[in-house]
């Protein structure tokens, strides 16, 4: 008890430095990824609204965005839910 394992206590092959393993190019590029994700909030945002019957605060929970968050996606991606003749109408610009 007390000994203290060093580097030269490992066999040769453990102590040999290699280079490390060079990773393949991402398969997504990062615009590719900003798209998919802007898709992705947009799809979330008006499944929210439609579970929600168009009543905005509905689907604030069901989204789980913040109030701010969930006005300045709806903004962002240009989502109208505003009320037409007492029924909510979701439309996308």
């Amino acid at each position: 008890m007390g000994d203290i394992l060093q580097v030269a206590d490992l066999p040769l092959e453990l102590r040999q430095t290699r280079p490390a393993p060079t990773l393949p190019a991402p398969a997504v590029t990062p615009a590719e990824r900003r798209k998919a994700a802007d898709e992705a909030e947009r799809a979330t945002l008006i499944e929210a609204l439609r579970r929600a019957n168009g009543n905005a605060s509905e689907a604030i929970r069901l989204s789980g965005f913040s109030r701010t968050h969930f006005y300045r996606l709806l903004r962002k991606h240009r989502i109208n839910h505003s009320p037409i003749d007492g029924q909510k109408r979701i439309e996308s610009r």
